[in-house]
């Protein structure tokens, strides 16, 4: 058998490259759906967050309305 050097022969004791590549893969993977859904959640907040104010905005004009139309 020819002899392999590096990556490509592991030896005693020590794990497989392509299990250690497979595993930083999935690691990176999740970290990368982390902060997308961390991202989304923050956009969906901020969303929220202007229509709340818009509704508040239109809430506050329609009364100011009223009022003159009292005066």
């Amino acid at each position: 058998m020819k002899h392999l050097k590096g990556a490509a022969m592991p030896h005693r004791g020590q794990p497989d490259p392509e299990r250690v590549r497979a595993a930083r893969i999935e690691r990176i993977a999740g970290l990368v759906a982390a902060k997308m859904s961390a991202y989304i959640d923050r956009e969906r907040r901020r969303e929220e967050k202007r229509r709340k104010q818009s509704e508040q905005a239109e809430r506050a004009g329609g009364e100011m309305i009223e009022r003159a139309r009292r005066r």
